[in-house]
């Protein structure tokens, strides 16, 4: 990978001597832009995650944006995507399948895991000088209705979480969640842990655990239709915004980056065909680059006939 220093004196150079925050944007809105061209190299990653006993429902991590393949406990798994539920043919919601090792796309959540049951939020802070910083969470009550909170004499969504750094129960007028569908916080110092306590309970279950620059956190799900003691997940990684000279850029060319940069410079000035042609070398550049580091190799048909022992079927 790039780190954004390496090359910042050319691209401020392209970007007519800009300060850093232009350069931090820009470079976000090029890295977007060339990663969703392909699945290139840097942005493809893999992740084991252990699971508790009759967990199906897993919560990828923050670097996750899209699961391409899933291996359930050392068995490849087929995907399903979320339309499936509502296939005529297919098993619904209620998983009674159990013959055959699937994993469905659920989307994404805010949580790592949904509360069972109606509870009360604490935020537990990292650093003391994130003392007033925000975190709302937005969802319904115990009685299914829509939390709406007075602020200022208007009424808005979602309910702000009382922040502690220390620990602290909540308090019994707080309000109560049963379902949540939102959080949002302000950029903090450090990280913040949202802690889910049940109604008359003083221990509490960690539900969020929110890195510093995360303002709307959200993180992919996926449901298995097996249990089993662990996950191995590759995935496409999530592009995050560039903030610091520090910050790596997830691809292996950087002359790819600055075309790209001079492609989106020629577009702002309305030059549309020559953004086009800098953009059409950027992506030839950096694919060029890929397949100089991708080894020789011949694909394998793999096809089971009566003689293969095999517990399952590969074709279906």
């Amino acid at each position: 990978m790039i780190a954004v220093s390496d090359i910042a004196a050319d691209a401020k150079r392209i970007l007519a001597n800009c300060d850093d925050a232009t350069l931090f944007s820009r470079l976000t809105h090029v890295v977007e832009l060339l990663a969703n061209e392909s699945d290139w190299d840097p942005l493809i990653g893999v992740v084991d995650i252990t699971t508790n006993p009759g967990e199906t429902c897993i919560t990828l991590p923050r670097e996750v944006e899209t699961p391409l393949s899933v291996n359930i406990g050392g068995t490849p798994a087929a995907p399903r995507n979320r339309f499936f539920s509502f296939h005529l043919n297919g098993p619904g919601d209620d998983c009674r399948e159990k013959a055959s090792y699937y994993w469905d796309d659920k989307g994404d959540g805010p949580l790592i895991y949904d509360p069972v049951q109606p509870v009360r939020f604490i935020a537990f802070l990292e650093h003391p000088d994130d003392n007033n910083a925000e975190l709302w969470v937005y969802g319904y009550d115990e009685n299914n209705r829509w939390i709406r909170t007075e602020v200022c004499g208007k009424m808005v969504d979602g309910c702000p979480v009382p922040t502690a750094y220390g620990y602290a129960v909540p308090n019994p007028e707080q309000q109560v969640f049963s379902r949540i569908v939102r959080v949002r916080k302000s950029a903090t110092k450090g990280y913040i842990r949202l802690t889910s306590f049940e109604i008359g309970v003083d221990s509490g279950v960690l539900l969020g655990d929110y890195a510093p620059t995360e303002t709307e956190p959200s993180y992919r799900r996926i449901k298995l239709t097996r249990n089993c003691g662990w996950v191995r997940v590759i995935f496409r990684r999530r592009v995050f915004k560039i903030t610091s000279m520090d910050d790596l850029i997830p691809l292996h060319s950087p002359f790819a980056v600055l075309m790209a940069l001079k492609a989106t410079q020629k577009m702002e000035d309305d030059q549309l065909d020559e953004g086009e042609k800098y953009l059409a070398r950027a992506i030839d550049f950096i694919t060029k680059e890929q397949l100089s580091r991708n080894p020789v190799f011949t694909p394998e048909v793999q096809v089971r006939g009566p003689n293969i022992a095999a517990p399952h079927n590969r074709l279906e």
